[in-house]
């Protein structure tokens, strides 16, 4: 079970054993949470850094560090190769290859803060959704792929057809 508390996030692996709380860095709330498809990591945006948890005894094993305010929002790709970063201000994206975690690449997103971020199935692509436009991004390299308007007020969420042809954005209409 996981539950916010705090500004922490408060982990019980077993129902029946005591709480665990992640917030490492002290700096501040857990805004954004992604756990690796393995299972075998947890990235926790805190204030001024991400704290990267490994899942078998909940130990911090790197901290990312962020400007502020920090990265809104990460993703691990389904692979699991990559941890992708976007944050608001400033608006850029960032990918961390997960072997390393060295910053594998960064794009800025000229001046068009992105909220929220999706990877194709496949892991070759990255979609950004901000306030007025969605980017479609190369992962290797973050080179954009294709760039449109859209009325989308709060960045909402992003889903890539299996097949990785087709995505799905949910925002507002055009009345």
């Amino acid at each position: 079970a996981v539950a916010a508390e705090g500004g922490g996030v408060v982990l019980s692996p077993d129902p029946a054993g005591t709480p665990l709380e992640l917030n490492a860095s002290g700096h501040g709330d857990v805004a954004t949470l992604a756990a690796s498809p393995d299972g075998r990591w947890l990235a926790a945006r805190c204030d001024v850094e991400v704290c990267l948890y490994d899942s078998a005894d909940w130990q911090v094993i790197r901290r990312l560090p962020v400007s502020r305010p920090a990265h809104s929002f990460l993703r691990f790709s389904p692979d699991g190769r990559w941890l992708a970063a976007v944050s608001f201000r400033p608006p850029v994206l960032k990918l961390y290859d997960t072997a390393t975690w060295q910053e594998r690449a960064s794009a800025d997103m000229e001046q068009e803060p992105a909220w929220v971020l999706q990877f194709s199935s496949d892991g070759q692509r990255i979609a950004t959704s901000g306030s007025s436009r969605l980017t479609l991004w190369t992962a290797d390299g973050l080179r954009p792929l294709a760039v449109t308007g859209i009325p989308n007020k709060w960045g909402e969420p992003l889903a890539f057809s299996p097949d990785g042809a087709s995505l799905a954005v949910e925002g507002e209409g055009h009345g």
